[in-house]
């Protein structure tokens, strides 16, 4: 979820907690009735935004700097991330035939594996019905985000 949305969810927020506010304060109807259709237009408007955005699923370890420059790059890009810790930190279990646990519309995946991992890369392109890029190198990071902006545009 891009920055702008998340904004537009907190103003909702304050809105409705606003409205609330005034509700108990004793105010009249009329400015607690119009924060709360602003709060509930803020809300939807954030839900539908995010419904709709492209999705690239993040599989590696999120406390990595590399995983974090490319999510950084990946959202400026316009895309919402979604991590997964990928099999480095736990057992995938789309490598043993089960469902993938994210349940999210992904557009695109990017593996990040440490240099010292020398296991299966998961089968996330599979799980998920999308193309999956194994990504090592910051050279090869730029090069899947040019790929996810030129199937963007």
């Amino acid at each position: 979820m891009r920055w702008t949305d998340l904004y537009l969810g907190l103003l909702g927020a304050v809105a409705a907690f606003g409205a609330v506010a005034l509700h108990f304060a004793g105010a009249s109807w009329w400015p607690v009735a119009g924060l709360a259709v602003l709060a509930a237009i803020m809300l939807v408007s954030m839900l539908v935004v995010a419904a709709h955005e492209e999705r690239v699923l993040l599989v590696g370890d999120p406390r990595g700097s590399r995983l974090n420059r490319t999510k950084d790059a990946i959202d400026e890009a316009g895309f919402a991330t979604v991590y997964c810790p990928g099999p480095e930190v736990q057992e995938c279990p789309a490598m043993h035939g089960q469902p993938c646990p994210v349940h999210d519309r992904i557009e695109a995946v990017l593996i990040s594996t440490s240099d010292a991992y020398t296991g299966p890369i998961p089968p996330c392109g599979e799980a998920l019905h999308v193309g999956a890029a194994q990504v090592e190198t910051p050279d090869a990071v730029a090069r899947a985000l040019d790929e996810l902006v030129a199937r963007a545009a």
